[in-house]
């Protein structure tokens, strides 16, 4: 699966600079939006060897940077600040000691990017084609173990990817909002390590796991407000339960 992302990532990367590259010859500036992107909620995900489901639940607060590439395309490069945790209560049983996975929030950095494409319209009516690929690098969490009859410490790290693939049906005919609707697929895939060590003795139990439901739904809003600011509500359904607010200034 890992090998699959870096691949995705290289042909997006190469593509991207390849556009970029030829927009810049032809043209020295290039026209770029700034904004803020909060986002809350959960996914169902299963963990691969003993099937069983679980909800992540996430908020995410990034910075995105989004540049227009051509008339029909749009690069975007995000990075953050997550903090997730499971609903349900996680234990690694094949350690010598039994752990469980802590349940306050982990914490972990994102870093994106978001390859957008309008190929065609009829009328006001516009198709959105919105990729995008995250990874969340988490951080290390430590904590002591204390037993009356034995001492020690424990480590976890829950990292993540997360690629998107949505397909928007967008109305233009109004003033100053744009509402749109469409189906996205969309996939998660991590691994959780729980590892200990107690009395000299060393061990680690690592859980893989992806998104169990990968098809959803997106509906949302743009407003444009003034000259230069555009607002944005987001939800997502079925894949993902989670909304999402946007706010960026267009230069």
């Amino acid at each position: 699966m890992r090998k699959t992302y870096l691949i995705m990532i290289i042909i997006f990367f190469v593509l991207t600079n390849t556009l970029v590259s030829k927009n810049i010859a032809k043209d020295n500036s290039l026209d770029f939006d700034i904004g803020l992107v909060f986002k809350a909620g959960s996914a169902e995900i299963v963990f691969n060897d003993s099937e069983l489901t679980n909800d992540l639940a996430f908020i995410i607060t990034a910075l995105r940077v989004d540049f227009d590439i051509s008339n029909y395309i749009k690069l975007g490069i995000i990075a953050g600040y997550q903090q997730n945790h499971f609903n349900d209560p996680i234990n690694a049983v094949n350690l010598p000691l039994s752990l469980g996975f802590p349940e306050d929030n982990s914490n972990s950095m994102l870093f994106g990017f978001i390859i957008e494409s309008e190929p065609f319209s009829i009328d006001d009516f516009v198709l959105d084609i919105n990729f995008e690929f995250d990874y969340y690098k988490s951080f290390l969490k430590s904590w002591k173990i204390e037993l009356p009859i034995a001492a020690g410490t424990a480590e976890s790290n829950n990292s993540f990817y997360k690629a998107s693939l949505s397909f928007l049906f967008k109305y233009e005919g109004f003033a100053n909002f744009t509402p749109y609707i469409g189906p996205n697929l969309s996939l998660i895939s991590g691994k959780l390590s729980l590892s200990e060590n107690i009395m000299e003795i060393e061990a680690e139990e690592i859980m893989k796991y992806n998104q169990n439901n990968l098809i959803g739904l997106s509906a949302g809003v743009k407003f444009e407000v003034g000259d230069n600011w555009d607002i944005g509500l987001k939800l997502n359904l079925f894949s993902e339960k989670s909304i999402c607010l946007s706010a960026f200034y267009i230069f």
